[in-house]
């Protein structure tokens, strides 16, 4: 027995001593097989998206630990459709990485985000799978189980261009183009509000893309009045002809509209009860008036009411809705003034003094 032992001494000595540094790099390190387990969420979790809870998180994701003898691990949490099930040729998605922890907080924006690159299809349930991979160093990777999930995604679009029967009318180039098309703007990151300004002079119809093609999603008329849905039908124009302020609640896939007419308003133009009508370009997309102003203060309006108007907060040509912030009039004369509402949310305005 003292003979073997002696012997296997011996052998590893002359193995540890015969290995060079390169060859020890090159060797595989040595690993158990005890890979991670998620523990949440069950399977068959579902997970209703929306966009005003774009930042918040849709889940944590917790698992079991690897075992790679103590080595540190890196997880990364991965997801694919049911379908491909991490089998197929498209690329599947991560939902994020950590470090030598058990758990990832995922927000309503990357699991939407993910959901759609993967192509589902907004507003519509949608099966996944999701899957823990673990990584140490050069031992073999590692992978969970997969679960099943199910993500209903969303659309928040930053901006919805308008293209329809209208535009040619209108002063917005050829009709059905996109790319000349009136915007609505949202007021934020994954904001679902959306508006702008235009100018119907047509009874017509339209739809709304996601950009300044026909390739992207669409939304077109909802099951109901004043809805809207993905590849729905042509929305109405609105049956009565006039410049209107659209908006559109991208989370709740609603839209309205509101006529409006514009003017000055305020002791500059000699009175804060009654507006002093402006007049729409249909080429120049501005409203303009001559007037002859008194040093003091304006606003612009709509409507001959307080609803909408517009006032500049800094006196610096922005326009912002519904501020205490008078448009200051330093010096009498008169003044060619236009009101430019043609960029959504960037509203301008210019005052030039005649001589």
């Amino acid at each position: 027995m003292k003979n073997i032992t002696k012997s296997l001494i011996g052998l590893f000595a002359v193995f540890a001593f015969s290995c060079t540094p390169s060859d020890i790099q090159d060797r595989p390190e040595v690993t158990t097989t005890d890979v991670p387990v998620l523990t949440a969420p069950q399977s068959g979790a579902i997970y209703e998206l929306k966009g005003e809870n774009a930042e918040l998180q849709a889940e944590r994701f917790t698992w079991n630990s690897a075992n790679f003898g103590g080595a540190t691990v890196t997880y990364t949490l991965e997801i694919d459709t049911k379908v491909n099930n991490f089998t197929g040729t498209t690329e599947f998605k991560n939902l994020g990485s950590v470090e030598a922890q058990n758990q990832l907080s995922v927000s309503v924006t990357t699991m939407d985000e993910a959901a759609l690159a993967l192509g589902a299809v907004p507003y519509s349930p949608t099966e996944f799978v999701v899957r823990i991979k673990a990584v140490a160093g050069t031992a073999p990777v590692m992978y969970s189980d997969a679960i099943g999930i199910v993500i209903n995604p969303y659309i928040n679009p930053a901006r919805l261009w308008l293209p329809g029967g209208y535009q040619g009318a209108s002063g917005y180039g050829g009709d059905w183009t996109p790319a000349t098309a009136p915007q609505l703007a949202s007021s934020g990151l994954n904001k679902p509000d959306l508006e702008g300004y235009v100018n119907f002079a047509s009874v017509s119809a339209f739809k709304m893309t996601v950009d300044a093609t026909w390739d992207k999603p669409q939304f077109g008329l909802g099951d109901t009045a004043g809805t809207i849905k993905l590849n729905g039908g042509d929305i109405p124009t609105p049956a009565s002809t006039g410049y209107y302020l659209v908006e559109v609640n991208a989370a709740k896939l609603s839209y309205k509209f509101t006529k409006t007419d514009w003017g000055i308003v305020g002791d500059a133009t000699g009175s804060w009860d009654n507006s002093t009508n402006m007049t729409y370009n249909a080429t120049t997309k501005v409203w303009t008036i001559t007037a002859a102003l008194t040093v003091g203060s304006m606003k612009f309006r709509a409507n001959n009411g307080w609803d909408i108007n517009y006032g500049d907060t800094g006196a610096d040509g922005t326009l912002e809705f519904n501020v205490n912030d008078n448009i200051p009039v330093a010096v009498a004369g008169n003044y060619i003034i236009t009101l430019d509402l043609s960029n959504p949310r960037a509203y301008t305005y210019t005052m030039v003094l005649q001589p």
